[in-house]
Formats: structure tokens, C-alpha cells, sequence
């Protein structure tokens, strides 16, 4: 049995630390808000981001991260990816010498443009396809809202995969690495699944709501609206073009419609799907 620290209360964090204390383990469930952490001890449930899911007995919520890291044999870090540096340097002062620490984040951060983790076996196709996927879903979210139908949500889908798996691949990745689940599986649920947190907020734009109110009504974060201007800088450094991240930048940053962004892309010139740069 191993002393587990789960840093990030939210959904991900949550069913994490559920999992691993069914396994035996001892856990410490660290959330930064207090008041969030208070209802977990008292109804031993996520009612705000798992409801539902029964806290087993050996996971204990804490708002301590001295409380979560200071015994742990392993560190999970579930914190949204703007976060995870701050949290990462913060516990890493804390925890025992040579404890490992596994990145169960996704994302890109702004500024250094540097994905979350650097231990996986293809980090770049596993991260930039975990990255990509949510703003490729804000669209799909856009697509559905409109109504355009089955056939333009799989021409979405298709043409998102071509775009993300150029990027991964023009980084390092392997292609293969996007076939799989961490790529075409990913991405199928996220632009499809009712719980995709970056396709609702895709369908509330495709409504006319602004993005500022659509922000005031969600507790969770949706990656893909901090990830799109991000993955368009990565996209320039490596000289490969992401015409979808760029549609929905444009609509993020209030300077295109919904409906213009779409139209965009329908009207884009049909190229070759062997052009390794562009889509």
C-alpha cells in the first residue's frame, strides 16, 4: 500500500483518488478551495464535480498540501495546466527526496508553450493530441449548435485529426500515436461526449451567447480556450498551419462569428491529405 497524494480536487483529481483508494491505497485529496473541500469531508462526495461517486474511506480530502505531500510515496497532479507549474514547484519543495511524480494534467502553457510532462513514450503525440482535441470539441460544440448535421461533425472530426496529428508529428510524434485511443479516441469523445466540457461551451457560442457569459455559468475549466492561441504559436514555430484552431481563436477572441468561422472552413481550397504541413 502506498501513501498517494492527488493534487486537484476537481472531476479528473476526484476520480482519481476514488480509483486508487479502491486499490488499497492511502490517499490525500488536495483541493486549494477550501470551502469545496469542507463539502467533500462532510458528504464524502464531489457533489460539485463527480456527484455520484461515494469517497471511499481511505481517501481524506485536505486543503493542506503539506497534510497531502509531506508522506507520500507517490504524487498524482490533476491541477488544469495553468496551474500545474505553481503546484508542481510548491509540492515538490514539500515531498520526501526522490519521490516520483506522475502528470496526470493535459494542456499546453502559455508563454513557454511547453506541454505538461516529459516521461511518456510519445510525449509529444499523447500531449498534443490531448491539447488539440478540446479546441477541435469547441468547434464540433459549434457545428451541432448550428445544426449542420452528422456529415459536417465527421468532416470536423476527420479534418481535426489531420490537423492535430501534423502538429504532433512535425514536433516529434509518431502517427500511430494518434490513430489510438490517446488521439482518434480522445477526440472522438470529447467533440460527441454530453459531458465534454469545451463542446458545451462550442454550442453556447453557436447560440450567441458571449464568452464571458458563458464563462460566469461553468465551475469547470474548458482547456481548449486557453489552448488554441498556444497550439497557433506552436503551429508558426514549426511552419505548420491549423486552420480550425485559427477559426476558433478568431471566435474566442470576439473578432469572428460562430457562423463565419464555420463558413471559413467549408470554403477552404481542397488539398492533398498526404501534405504533411498543410490542412
Amino acid at each position: 500500500m502506498h501513501t498517494i497524494a492527488v493534487l486537484g480536487a476537481g472531476s479528473w483529481g476526484t476520480a482519481l483518488a476514488v480509483h486508487l483508494g479502491r486499490l488499497g491505497h492511502d490517499v490525500r485529496l488536495w483541493g486549494r478551495d477550501a470551502a469545496l473541500v469542507a463539502r467533500l469531508v462532510e458528504a464524502r462526495e464531489n457533489t460539485d464535480y463527480l456527484p455520484g461517486v461515494a469517497l471511499v474511506e481511505s481517501v481524506h480530502p485536505t486543503t493542506s498540501i503539506e497534510d497531502a505531500v509531506g508522506a507520500a510515496t507517490l504524487v498524482v497532479v490533476a491541477v488544469p495546466s495553468q496551474g500545474l507549474r505553481a503546484v508542481v514547484h510548491q509540492a515538490v519543495a514539500i515531498a520526501p527526496a526522490a519521490v516520483p511524480f506522475v502528470s496526470a494534467a493535459k494542456g499546453l502553457e502559455h508563454g513557454t508553450l511547453f506541454p505538461m510532462s516529459q516521461a511518456t513514450d510519445d510525449v509529444a503525440g499523447v500531449e498534443i493530441g490531448g491539447a488539440l482535441k478540446n479546441v477541435v470539441a469547441i468547434a464540433a460544440g459549434v457545428v451541432e449548435s448550428l445544426g449542420l448535421g452528422h456529415n459536417a461533425m465527421a468532416a470536423l472530426i476527420t479534418r481535426g485529426l489531420v490537423e492535430i496529428s501534423r502538429l504532433a508529428t512535425a514536433m516529434g510524434g509518431r502517427p500511430d500515436t494518434l490513430a489510438g485511443l490517446s488521439g482518434l479516441g480522445d477526440l472522438v469523445l470529447t467533440c460527441t461526449g454530453h459531458r465534454s466540457r469545451n463542446r458545451q461551451v462550442g454550442i453556447e457560442l453557436g447560440r450567441g451567447r458571449s464568452l464571458d457569459d458563458i464563462l460566469r455559468g461553468q465551475r469547470m475549466v474548458a482547456e481548449g480556450l486557453r489552448t488554441a492561441q498556444a497550439a497557433l504559436d506552436l503551429g508558426a514555430r514549426h511552419g505548420v498551419e491549423l486552420p480550425i484552431t485559427e477559426q476558433m481563436q478568431a471566435v474566442i477572441d470576439g473578432v469572428r462569428t460562430p457562423q463565419a468561422a464555420l463558413t471559413e472552413l467549408m470554403l477552404r481550397p481542397q488539398k492533398s491529405e498526404a501534405d504533411a504541413r498543410r490542412s
